[in-house]
């Protein structure tokens, strides 16, 4: 094929070898008419055929104007003879592109997809060209049949399919967006976190303040806000979950491909019910792994916020649902209280789960001021073993008027507990001392003393169970100043079991006020009723009992009269202890009448009594 001027002088040519068709163009510097020329190169004799010749002129407009729109999944059938002669070459090919181009319009919403762009069914030589911007020279991936851009932003592409050396064809195309989605929490800039708890119900996209404080067995609303920044929206519904320390409480689901990337999503105002204290809100999207995502590590999202703790009143026993886990932050999760004492007194504060397969612990903090501060400044904790009754005392002197206490699962418990505190008001005492009638009723778990004491005299310690079978036991702590677990006695009474009598004997070092804590066992004992009796004294009479500086029949009356009429116990305690086994029974009496009427030993009284702490049943973490 051959172009010549008015002058007979070709312009153009092509003389491609055994193909079916030819094609040329050129510049027409000046109006003129033109001569075609078809010349014979190979013609077998005898045969004949057809020819055809066009022309037009090539576009001065770009083809981006009559862009074909196409979208991801779409498949278009297509011929380039439709199109205009524009584009010869592209900056990123080699290739001679001389034929006619047509243009598809790709809108991609979202960056991260990977653009795959296919070309089939094409009998003559048609290549591929993706493109960012209407311009030869934007072109960013090419081939002849499959092109790709990964990793693309969002925005507007061309994709031109285009003749090489001239070439013309119909063919079919096809484009995909190829990518993950992947699911996060996102926090907006008005949300403190990307999950919070608020104590109204007014939270949405663009408002959502932390509460100075959150309230404490009311009602709670949580909210989350997720985005997928991933590379393609979701294929399926999925779900998502709050968790309050661990413990899934609440979800939700959206539709099936609506969380394109780049998209937002919001669940708010989910009303919940959540206990004083330090707990953990959290939030996993995605909760049952329907989506396959590029990262699967980030679904979750948990932070820790305070509510105002639930004030206790004295010696009113709190039954309260089984705490939390400790947790995995820096404090630990807590069902939170608040204790203030009557004055310038001793204080105690225990707890006690109602079942005996339970393990809770006990902490002390000095500290609570709102909704992201407190139980986080630790005075003393009590941390014994199973369901032994934790709890922790405070000298007068050195504390503070309110603390904190928090209450956490340990290992195990699903059951209930009691919280219960008292102070030393009526019960300030100065040796020799002898109570009786003393009461711890069911769930009331320990009463708190105070002794003045003095340095260097050895002081005798009884605890007699008046009635009931309660576990009890009793201890030293002090003096003066500062807080004490359970485990911090100078010494205690808790050996002989149920409905046992307790006694120790301590020589103090320092004189002063020194606390003495009388206290249920362990949850087994929780429930029951106890009345007991305190002896405090230094020095004594053996076989004194009746405390008029004699040993005589008179004592032996006294001490019979005690075990078996109902009298009053001998002052001090072990006076009558004569035989020296370290408790009164009937022995004794035996013993004291042989001593007195038959020449027999002389009465010898409880030579030693406990002076060690106590540790069984004490734990480590």
């Amino acid at each position: 094929l051959m172009v010549l001027d008015e002058n007979g002088i070709p312009v153009a040519s092509s003389n491609s070898w055994d193909n079916s068709y030819e094609i040329c163009q050129f510049v027409a510097t000046t109006t003129q008419h033109y001569t075609i020329r078809v010349s014979r190169y190979r013609f077998d004799a005898g045969t004949s055929t057809y020819l055809s010749v066009a022309w037009a002129r090539k576009e001065d407009v770009s083809p981006c104007s009559r862009a074909i729109d196409i979208s991801p999944g779409d498949t278009i059938t297509q011929g380039t003879y439709k199109g205009a002669m524009f584009w010869d070459d592209y900056n990123i090919s080699s290739w001679t592109e001389t034929g006619r181009e047509i243009v598809f319009r790709l809108d991609v919403p979202y960056s991260g997809a990977e653009i795959q762009a296919h070309i089939f069914n094409n009998p003559y030589d048609v290549d591929i060209f993706i493109l960012n911007d209407c311009d030869n020279n934007s072109a960013v991936a090419y081939g002849n049949s499959f092109a790709t851009y990964p990793d693309a932003p969002a925005g507007t592409y061309y994709l031109v399919v285009d003749g090489y050396h001239g070439a013309i064809s119909t063919f079919d195309i096809t484009v995909s967006l190829v990518g993950e989605p992947n699911l996060t929490h996102y926090q907006p800039a008005a949300w403190p976190y990307p999950v919070f708890p608020r104590d109204t119900s007014d939270t949405g996209p663009y408002y959502g303040p932390l509460p100075p404080e959150l309230p404490s067995d009311d009602t709670t609303y949580l909210n989350m806000m997720g985005t997928n920044n991933g590379s393609a929206p979701t294929d399926t519904i999925f779900r998502h979950q709050f968790y309050i320390d661990g413990v899934p409480t609440w979800w939700g689901a959206w539709a099936a491909n609506n969380i394109n990337p780049g998209e937002l999503f919001i669940h708010a105002n989910v009303p919940v019910m959540i206990k004083g204290g330090r707990h953990t809100i959290g939030d996993s999207i995605d909760v049952d792994n329907v989506i396959a995502e590029s990262d699967e590590s980030d679904n979750y999202y948990e932070h820790q916020f305070v509510w105002k703790p639930i004030e206790i009143q004295k010696e009113v026993p709190y039954l309260s649902t089984r705490p939390p886990d400790y947790g995995s932050g820096i404090y630990p999760n807590c069902d939170g209280y608040k204790f203030r004492r009557s004055g310038m007194y001793a204080y105690g504060v225990g707890i006690a789960p109602t079942t005996d397969d339970e393990d809770y612990d006990l902490r002390l903090y000095t500290d609570y001021s709102g909704s992201e501060s407190g139980f986080s400044v630790l005075a003393d904790g009590s941390y014994y073993a199973g369901p032994n009754v934790d709890f922790v005392v405070a000298a007068y002197s050195g504390t503070l008027d309110s603390i904190y206490p928090a209450v956490t699962r340990y290992l195990s418990g699903h059951d209930n507990y009691y919280i219960d505190a008292t102070d030393s008001q009526d019960r300030l005492f100065v040796p020799p001392v002898m109570l009786s009638d003393q009461n711890l009723p069911p769930h009331r778990l320990l009463n708190i003393y105070e002794v003045q004491l003095s340095d260097t005299t050895e002081y005798y310690f009884h605890l007699t169970n008046s009635s009931g079978n309660a576990n009890l036991g009793f201890g030293l702590f002090g003096p003066d100043t500062g807080y004490y677990g359970r485990g911090d006695f100078l010494v205690c009474g808790n050996s002989n079991g149920p409905g046992g009598d307790e006694s120790f004997v301590y020589t103090p070092s320092i004189s002063g006020w020194y606390v003495l804590a009388v206290y249920k066992n362990s949850s087994e004992d929780e429930a029951l009723d106890a009345v007991y009796g305190i002896q405090i004294y230094s020095g004594f009479l053996c076989g004194d009992a009746n405390s008029d500086g004699n040993v005589n029949y008179i004592d032996l009356t006294y001490l019979a009269n005690f075990l078996f009429g109902g009298g009053p116990a001998p002052m001090p305690y072990m006076s009558g202890d004569v035989n020296g086994d370290c408790t009164l029974s009937i022995s004794d009496l035996t013993y004291f009448a042989n001593y007195l009427f038959a020449g027999g030993p002389a009465p010898n009284c409880c030579p030693t009594v406990s002076t060690e702490k106590e540790t069984s049943g004490s734990k480590e973490k």
